[in-house]
């Protein structure tokens, strides 16, 4: 029904508009739903989310076998990898020692 309590007359656009189902519910009550129905779309969306950044560490461990690149964008950094650098003894800042075999 529309406004007023009235029916619309038979073939007009208002009968055709009012004519739709009110719910898809028995009761006809709205699709509130509760708070935890929600987590498993959330689950979903994080996971998807979550698996580039892993994927990316495992494939880049898997295809140049060692830790990350680092990158010194200040010269404290810099210096940092060049300390690593002469005292790993190889001349390589990522093989590095633990400070027990330093001398």
């Amino acid at each position: 029904m529309l406004c007023g309590g009235r029916r619309p007359a038979p073939g007009s656009k208002a009968e055709a508009i009012d004519s739709r189902p009110k719910s898809l519910h028995s009761k006809g009550e709205d699709a509130a739903g509760m708070w935890y129905e929600v987590l498993p779309g959330v689950a979903i969306m994080y996971g998807a989310l979550c698996v580039p950044g892993i994927a990316t560490f495992y494939l880049h461990k898997l295809a140049c076998g060692r830790k990350e690149k680092r990158t010194a964008r200040l010269p404290y950094q810099w210096s940092l990898m060049e300390r690593d650098r002469r005292l790993s003894g190889s001349n390589k800042y990522y093989k590095s020692k633990g400070l027990e075999n330093i001398n």
